[in-house]
């Protein structure tokens, strides 16, 4: 928030509720990348951030783990062209404290894994790369090259081995919109 960029909503911030985290294959159409840049929080960082550059939004996430066939967006940061499924599972429970995981409704599941169109979260594969349609890229060809700027943000070590994850309720898309 220091560069910009939209709050986070209060109930996320309090925990009365999980941050919403959307993955969708790796295909995009894409207007106006002259405003878009790639960052990574340390250089060690497993995901790369693509950042718009006029209001320091995270649009995209690429991680190693997606293996290129996948990609995350938070709709709480972003408005959406695309109405979502609700949240098919809750990821990250450790990360919460007991009293305040204890407060959350039973709906979605917590720790249930789903394979889904568009990207697979079993632990042995992924889903397939989807087909390219007119005019789509991949978060690879966006990135064109280019090395992503190196944010060089400490971890917190109040969060300790936890630090790199974060409780969310996960959705599954085919296919998402983003304005």
């Amino acid at each position: 928030a220091e560069h910009g960029g939209p709050q986070l909503p209060n109930d996320v911030v309090t925990l009365r509720r999980p941050m919403d985290l959307v993955y969708f294959g790796n295909r995009l159409r894409v207007t106006g990348h002259k405003h878009l840049r790639f960052t990574k929080l340390r250089p060690d960082s497993s995901s790369t951030n693509c950042v718009t550059s006029c209001c320091h939004t995270t649009l995209l996430v690429d991680h190693t783990y997606y293996d290129g066939k996948c990609l995350l967006l938070f709709p709480d940061l972003v408005e959406l062209e695309t109405v979502l499924d609700p949240p098919t599972f809750v990821n990250g429970s450790l990360d919460w404290p007991p009293k305040k995981l204890k407060e959350l409704p039973p709906e979605p599941p917590i720790g249930q894994r789903v394979d889904a169109s568009g990207c697979s979260w079993s632990d042995k594969n992924h889903a397939e790369l989807p087909p390219a349609f007119e005019g789509s890229v991949t978060f690879e060809e966006l990135l064109g090259g280019r090395d992503p700027e190196v944010l060089g943000l400490a971890e917190d070590a109040a969060l300790g081995d936890s630090g790199r994850r974060a409780m969310s309720d996960t959705r599954v898309a085919a296919a998402t919109s983003i304005k």
